[in-house]
């Protein structure tokens, strides 16, 4: 391994094991520098996702495209509101609460 003058990183937070801030270049047995190694081997590297992963990124799509108001039912809990036929049951709202409560 080479250390280029200048660029030893002390007191630039660089960390002591030399894994952050720019990379060192390494030299090879020809006397060939390469500034990333790993290079050579991205060519024939492959990725493939589980079938869990393909199953979360769909979900992940359906969320986005799914809206995150309910406007069909924001409407009729208005037109009941000017009605004057929305009724607020509270034993619902406290068995809700305490179902949230206990979530937590």
């Amino acid at each position: 391994m080479v250390i280029e003058p200048g660029n030893s990183g002390i007191g630039k937070g660089m960390a002591a094991s030399g894994t952050s801030g720019p990379k060192a270049r390494q030299t090879s047995a020809d006397g060939q520098s390469s500034a990333n190694p790993s290079s050579d081997k991205a060519i024939g590297d492959s990725v493939s996702l589980s079938a869990e992963a393909r199953s979360l990124e769909k979900l992940e799509d359906s969320l986005r495209t799914t809206p995150e108001v309910d406007s069909d039912k924001v409407a009729s809990i208005k037109q009941a509101i000017d009605n004057g036929t929305y009724t607020i049951n509270p034993e619902i709202i406290a068995e809700n609460l305490l179902q949230q409560d206990e979530l937590f």
